[in-house]
């Protein structure tokens, strides 16, 4: 089965990643890209030699910078960052009073 083609413009990796939040037609298939940086960024693990999950999760500076590993390795046209997960160590049943 073959799609129509589509009549949208190009986009920017910026303007269909909105686009797509949007549920907007974009000019390309958004794909959902999941990883677990420690089995395909060295980077990532070279970071990890210095510091343990919960501060980098913690420090903005360091969050920040390894979830835009895959941007700058693979191309991606945006990087999530889920705040959720930070709490969740924290907060967790291990961490109860």
């Amino acid at each position: 089965m073959q799609l129509p083609p589509r009549s949208v413009p190009a986009q920017t990796g910026l303007e269909r990643f909105l686009a797509a939040c949007q549920r907007q037609t974009t000019d390309a298939t958004p794909v959902w890209f999941m990883r677990q940086a420690g089995h395909c960024l060295t980077e990532y693990r070279t970071l990890r030699e210095s510091y343990d999950i919960l501060t980098i999760a913690r420090t903005p500076e360091l969050c920040s910078r390894v979830s835009l590993m895959p941007v700058s390795q693979y191309g991606v046209d945006a990087a999530v960052m889920y705040t959720e997960y930070p709490s969740l160590c924290r907060h967790g049943p291990a961490n109860r009073a």
